[in-house]
């Protein structure tokens, strides 16, 4: 079992890790600038900030709640993580096969990030169990729901009234079908009397 100093150790540590990470910039890392589009590290960009924002999740849980071992392993992934950037920072464009080599960094990451995740997990829901995040979750589910359900029920009454003035619609048409029938027979009926009426005179 770690003593109290080492743990205080650790935690000074990881301290230090989340100062070194919050002075990356994306731009810094990518390189598009000053590499161009054809070696710079655009492609590694989603993961980059996938991997930042996974580690400042995790800033705002207490490290005096996390066990030794745990936390140990996620200063690790730290110490990785910020050993790639500064890889990318340094890539020289000027050696040789410089694609490949800038291809070869962008995996080592990618690889990486499932450790990255896996290590990082287990701080995260250590800070959920102590804090009030699951009973926020829970009523934000809660509301959702509500939502929902309300949402469900105006879908429901709309389809009602939209169904009604269809059926009001179709019955329109019927008897406007119908009084155009009837009117047409008329037309028929008078031509044809008005036909025999000439014949008969003649």
């Amino acid at each position: 079992m770690a003593t109290k100093e080492q743990y205080q150790q650790l935690k000074d540590q990881i301290d230090e890790k989340y100062q070194k990470l919050s002075e990356y910039k994306i731009e810094d890392l990518v390189r598009e600038n000053d590499l161009g589009s054809a070696l710079s590290f655009k492609d590694a960009e989603s993961t980059i900030i996938k991997t930042l924002d996974l580690f400042n999740k995790a800033k705002s849980v207490p490290f005096d709640d996390v066990p030794y071992n745990l936390l140990n392993n996620y200063h690790s992934q730290l110490n990785n993580a910020i050993q790639r950037f500064d890889e990318f920072k340094k890539f020289n464009a000027n050696q040789n096969n410089p694609v490949n080599q800038r291809d070869a960094l962008i995996q080592q990451l990618e690889k990486q990030f499932d450790g990255y995740y896996q290590h990082t997990l287990p701080i995260l829901t250590v800070g959920l169990l102590n804090g009030n995040d699951l009973t926020v979750q829970q009523a934000k589910i809660e509301q959702l729901t509500e939502e929902l359900e309300k949402k469900t029920k105006e879908t429901e009454k709309k389809g009602e009234e939209y169904l009604q003035q269809l059926q009001e619609t179709l019955k329109s048409a019927e008897e406007a079908a119908a009084k155009v029938g009837v009117s047409r027979q008329s037309q028929i009926f008078m031509m044809e009397s008005n036909e025999h009426e000439e014949q008969a005179k003649t």
